[in-house]
């Protein structure tokens, strides 16, 4: 079984576009996001328009968790977060669909898949562990613990600054990193669970900036 993996979005509509048109050139079918869909960019509406229409099994992110209350937590917000995100939040509120906004009001934290006799844990980030960085550094006791609590053969999770995979007591933990790997470039995971040792690679594809 081959799937792919996308990072934050954050209303990239272009870099997104790419992305999707990589991965079905390569034949996939079954694709996974992270979360944090639609802040950043000014695309967010159409980003989720082709998530749900493309049947693409989605977390909800830190930032759309926000993002969906922001009319009634604007204020509690300010304080919160930069004045930078407090802007990118109010415009990624007001030019998404209400339609959409409820579509990511209704997302779980984390999602439990079954496909092909493989149990797959998708989240978002580490739950209650603020002080743990995502990323290659993790120590294996954390990521022992991890694959403990998931009860997955493959654990997929958002919130690492870089892409990375690695295998812990016979399970495959990928975190696809951001979506936009730099000017120009954007990237997803792609997990192969055909045979054993299970393993992820990160595809970059070029696009045409706004």
């Amino acid at each position: 079984m081959l799937f792919a993996v996308i990072g934050d979005i954050r209303g990239n509509q272009s870099a997104f576009e790419a992305v999707l048109d990589h991965i079905e050139e390569a034949g996939i079918h079954v694709l996974m996001h992270t979360g944090n869909a639609i802040v950043g960019g000014d695309g967010g509406d159409a980003v989720v328009d082709r998530l749900r229409a493309r049947g693409v099994h989605c977390v909800q992110g830190l930032e759309d968790r926000l993002v969906v209350r922001f009319s009634k937590k604007r204020d509690a917000l300010a304080g919160r977060v930069s004045p930078d995100v407090h802007e990118a939040m109010a415009r990624a509120h007001a030019g998404t669909s209400s339609e959409n906004l409820e579509f990511l009001r209704g997302l779980r934290k984390k999602q439990r898949l079954e496909m092909d006799g493989i149990a797959i844990a998708l989240g978002h980030g580490l739950a209650g562990a603020r002080t743990v960085t995502i990323g290659p550094g993790m120590p294996v006791a954390r990521l022992r613990r991890l694959r403990e609590e998931a009860l997955a053969d493959v654990v997929v999770l958002g919130g690492a600054s870089e892409p990375f995979a690695t295998t812990v007591d016979g399970a495959l933990i990928v975190c696809p990193g951001p979506m936009e790997a730099g000017p120009g470039r954007a990237r997803y995971a792609l997990v192969c669970a055909e045979d054993p040792p299970w393993s992820a690679t990160f595809p970059e594809v070029a696009y045409a900036a706004d």
